[in-house]
Order: structure tokens, then C-alpha cells, then sequence
């Protein structure tokens, strides 16, 4: 009915008056008549109406027309138009969702000129944060709200109060419910699982979100209160599925503490119990204080990931991205009787602030005669240009066509200022025959893909020293301690003195100098080590430390 009469009311004079067109637009899009109402918004910002406010409703709409280029360039539009308070209201509508109740406040105390900007930033921070290209958090904002009005919109304002334990109370909105909270954070759930039993269980509904790290996956048990379609966040599932096993048994998946709690008579049932409340109040107060738009893939490339960091021909510091993927995982394509696998590969440089910093983007097609062998890997190194400073990187590889790919993020690591007095870069521990080697203008340097050592082999060393005059002396000190141990003393260069090693060198070319050494590691056992090196300078005294870890594993039996 409102539709018809916004339509009727079109025909009159009073129906290109701009509030008319702008609720017009809203309801039509409700209705999910996305073309009308594209022209309703494109009509209220041609009748005068505030250009912030109306180019905003464009890029809603054409996102959820599935047109993002040209969602994002109305957006850009209304960014450009957002001194106004109407756009600024207008365009928090997005941010408070997921916005910090800190950002919420620096936001509403901006000046006008300053809106654009901080919007920019805002969403570009989400985008870093999970790997994502610019611009696709903001669309799947859009995506997800249109979802979660149409399928978690409260019916009423006035939402009942209940004997079950809520592990939420939202005083923020009274639009949706909480599923429709958590998904404006999360997005689609990786799992659902509903079940109702009559005179069992109340009727419930559960979302997992899985996560990369172990024990980081997001839970959320959902049951509705007073009202059908008014589902709260529960902080557990035991008030609720009480002794039925089935209630446990539909989230067996879920986590190994449902899987246990289906079992009849099962062993410690308080203590399951416990464990599960813990994890699902840790669940609630993680997913209701942070938001995500995960990469997803149909499997997982698994790939490890290394890196160093050296100066390049000028000394400017360059990051060098290893990685290794095992040949078991990936889906060649045959072309002209030979393998072909085809890889979408991106290295994402940010600072603490989810700023972008450097970037590579690349596809690459590595071709072989034959399939790779079972056990083997495909191997190959990016380099990025990053100016000195502490930052992160996401490295992300996607097998297009099968679906497959996976996200590495680096811990923080240090970019030194190689032109500007006495430095050094990474080291770069490598093994002969590994497959891969970096190419220098005085040899190749072997690196070492997996990072990891057969019981008995050698190493070789590979690092720069910058900045010091030809002959000058530096006084070097090397260790090999084991992860939670000592310092190993033994051989590591074929003379005496074992793992705890001081020598003196010389440089042998001004403000560039290469150091090769070979790493005997016969005699250090299976486990996990790190490779310690101390450089001062005569001259100075200005000391650095750099180091490497690698892990030996035990020699196959014969």
C-alpha cells in the first residue's frame, strides 16, 4: 500500500518534492524494486535534495543490484558531499554497526571538512585487516544490512525479559535482533544449526564462525524471547537443551565439548558444562566487540611463509616473501600437454594502523612437464619496495579456479634505514637443493622454503652489512640456541669453539658488504632453533642484532 500511494503521489506535484523522493527510493528498495528505487534517490538528488544523503542511498542500492564499481563511485560521491549534518547522519548509519563506541564518539566530533577522510580510513582499515581488496568491506556492509532487515528485523521496540541468562543486552538500536547484531559484524556464519523439540527444548538456533588460530572460533547460541522473531544471545546452551542429547547432537560440529555433551551419562557433565559456558560468554564478548569479513576458500593451499628483508641496489630496503605450497593441494590445469598452475598472489604491507603501507599484486602461471609429485611443493619468492619502519604483512595466494587459497599474516618486524650509517639486513639461512635461489650480482643465494633442516645437514648464511667504509673490522658473534634451552656448543663453521662463536671480519667493499658462510648442523637433534648474530663495529661500537629461526627434523629412515 505504501508503495502504491509513493507511486501515485509521483504523478502529482507535490511528488518531486525531495522527502517524498527519498522515502519513495527507501521503500521501494524494501520491496527489493531496486530499479525504481534508483531512480527515486537519482530523482531526490536532482530536485535538490542533500547530494550526501541521496548519493549514499545510490550506493546502497546499486550494491545490492551487484554493480560494486558503481556503488563505490557514488559513494566517493557522497564522501565528497558529507559537510552537511544530514550526510554526516546518513553515513554514520554504516559505521555504527561495527564502529567502537571510541570511534562512534571521534566520528560525531569531527568538523565537517574532516568526515571524508575519516570514512575513507575507517573502511580501509576493515579491509586490511582481513586481506580484503579496497572497497569490499563497505559493499558487504551494504549486502548485510539489506540481509538482516529482511530476515532479523525486531517487530517491536519492546523486547521481553526472561528468566534465561542473555549474554547480551544491545541499548544501542531497536532494529534488529541480536542474530541480526552479530551478523551486521560477521556476515554469514560458516555453520547454522536450528532445533526444536516440542516440550524438550526452546526453540533455538546456533552460528559458528571458525577462525584460523586454535581456539578462536566464534560461537553464538540464539533463542527467542517473548516474541518469535526476537532472538537473544544465550550464554550457554545448557539452560536451554537442559537433558536432551539431540539439542547437544545438532552442534557436535560445532566444538568437541557439544560432541561430549550428546553422549548419555557423559563423564564430568559439570565440568563440560562449565568449560562450555566459558567458551561461549568468551564467544559473545569477542563477536559483539570486534567485526570481520574472513576470506574464505573451498580448501585451504596451507602454505608456509618466511621472509627477510635486504637493500636493494641503492639500498633501499626491499621485503622478500618465501613461501612454499604443498603440490598435494593444488588443482593443475593441463594446457598444451603441460601443468599449468595458475596462482593469484598478494603481499599486503600495513602499520598498526590498517594503513597500506606497500603491496604486490600478481597472477603467475608456474608450468611443469608433469604433475608435481605427492610431497613435494611449488616454491617462489615476492619482492616488495617498503620504506624503514615496524610493520605487518598479509600474504595471500588464491587458486581461482578450484576455489582454493589460504591468508598468512606476519607478526610485526623492523625495516632498518640502510642508507644512513652502520646496518645489516635479515640473515637468510638457506640449503643447498632446495629448489629455490635468489639470484645476486655475485652468485646465488640458496633459500630455504620450509624452513626446516635434515638431521645432519649443512646451512648456508647469507647476509648484508651496510654503511661502513671497505676494510673496516666488525666484530661478529654467532650463537645457535635451542627454543626453551641453552646455547648448543659445537661445530658450526668447520673450526673449534661450537655454537657460542665470536670472530672478527673485514668488510670487502665500501657501504656494501656480503657475508656467505657454511653451518654445519651435524650433531644438533630434532627440535626448533634460533640462529643468534651480534655485529659491532670497531670503529663505533654501534652494535646490531640479527636473527633466524629454522627447526631440524629427523633423518627418513632408509
Amino acid at each position: 500500500m505504501a508503495q502504491r500511494a509513493l507511486r501515485l503521489a509521483a504523478e502529482t506535484p507535490g511528488g518531486r518534492v525531495p522527502a517524498v523522493l527519498l522515502v519513495r527510493g527507501r521503500v521501494e528498495r524494501q520491496l527489493e524494486e531496486n530499479d525504481s528505487a534508483l531512480a527515486a534517490f537519482r530523482a531526490f538528488v536532482g530536485a535538490g535534495g542533500d547530494r550526501g544523503v541521496g548519493l549514499a542511498e545510490v550506493a546502497r542500492t546499486l550494491a545490492v543490484m551487484g554493480r560494486p564499481d558503481s556503488a563505490a563511485g557514488a559513494y566517493r560521491g557522497a564522501l565528497a558531499a558529507a559537510g552537511t549534518d544530514a550526510a554526516r547522519a546518513e553515513l554514520r548509519r554504516d559505521v555504527r554497526w561495527i564502529a567502537t563506541p571510541e570511534e562512534l564518539s571521534a566520528f560525531d566530533k569531527l568538523p565537517g571538512d574532516s568526515v571524508s577522510a575519516w570514512l575513507v580510513q575507517f573502511w580501509s582499515a576493515r579491509d586490511v585487516a582481513d586481506g580484503r581488496r579496497s572497497g569490499e568491506r563497505l559493499l558487504e556492509q551494504f549486502r548485510r544490512y539489506e540481509y538482516a532487515r529482511r530476515n532479523f528485523q525486531l517487530v517491536s521496540r519492546h523486547r521481553a525479559r526472561s528468566d534465561v541468562l542473555l549474554a547480551f543486552r544491545d541499548t544501542t538500536q531497536e532494529e534488529l535482533d541480536d542474530r541480526g547484531v552479530i551478523y551486521m559484524r560477521h556476515g554469514e556464519p560458516d555453520r547454522r544449526a536450528r532445533y526444536t523439540a516440542v516440550g524438550l527444548a526452546e526453540p533455538n538456533e546456533s552460528w559458528l564462525y571458525r577462525r584460523s588460530e586454535p581456539g578462536e572460533d566464534l560461537i553464538f547460541h540464539f533463542v527467542p524471547i517473548g516474541d518469535v522473531q526476537d532472538y537473544r544471545l544465550v550464554e550457554s546452551l545448557v539452560g536451554v537443551c537442559h537433558e536432551d542429547i539431540d539439542c547437544y547432537a545438532v552442534r557436535a560440529e560445532f566444538a568437541d565439548v557439544y560432541d561430549r555433551l550428546q553422549r548419555p551419562g557423559a563423564v564430568g557433565r559439570a565440568n563440560l558444562e562449565g568449560t562450555e559456558r566459558f567458551m561461549v560468554r568468551r564467544s559473545v564478548e569477542r563477536g559483539t566487540h570486534s567485526d570481520s569479513y574472513a576470506l574464505r576458500f573451498a580448501s585451504s593451499l596451507r602454505p608456509i611463509v618466511s621472509s627477510f628483508v635486504v637493500g636493494d641496489q641503492v639500498r633501499e630496503p626491499e621485503l622478500h616473501v618465501v613461501f612454499a605450497i604443498p603440490a598435494g593441494r593444488l588443482h593443475p590445469l593441463e594446457a598444451s600437454g603441460a601443468q599449468a598452475y595458475a596462482l593469484e598472489l598478494r603481499v599486503l604491507v600495513f602499520d598498526s594502523l590498517m594503513r597500506v603501507i606497500a603491496s604486490a599484486d600478481t597472477l603467475r602461471v608456474f608450468r611443469s612437464a608433469q604433475r608435481l609429485a605427492e610431497g613435494s611443493f611449488l616454491t617462489e619468492r615476492l619482492t616488495v619496495a617498503v620504506p624503514p619502519g615496524t610493520w605487518r604483512f598479509h600474504f595471500i595466494v588464491e587458486e581461482l579456479q578450484a576455489g582454493a587459497g589460504a591468508i598468512v599474516t606476519a607478526r610485526a618486524f623492523e625495516v632498518p634505514r640502510f642508507a644512513e650509517g652502520f646496518s645489516a639486513s635479515d640473515l637468510v639461512l638457506g640449503r643447498e637443493g632446495s629448489g629455490l635461489a635468489w639470484r645476486r650480482p655475485d652468485g646465488a643465494v640458496p633459500l630455504n622454503p620450509l624452513l626446516t633442516f635434515p638431521q645432519g645437514a649443512a646451512a648456508t648464511l647469507y647476509y648484508e652489512v651496510y654503511g661502513l667504509p671497505q676494510g673496516a673490522e666488525i666484530e661478529t658473534r654467532v650463537r645457535v640456541v635451542r627454543r626453551g634451552g641453552r646455547s648448543i656448543f659445537r661445530r658450526l663453521f668447520g673450526r673449534g669453539g661450537g655454537a657460542d662463536l665470536a670472530y672478527t671480519s673485514v668488510t670487502d667493499a665500501p657501504n656494501r658488504s656480503t657475508v656467505r658462510q657454511q653451518l654445519d648442523l651435524t650433531g644438533l637433534g630434532p627440535g626448533r632453533y634460533t640462529l643468534e648474530v651480534q655485529l659491532t663495529d670497531a670503529g663505533s661500537g654501534r652494535r646490531l642484532a640479527r636473527s633466524s629461526s629454522f627447526e631440524i627434523v629427523a633423518a627418513r629412515a632408509p
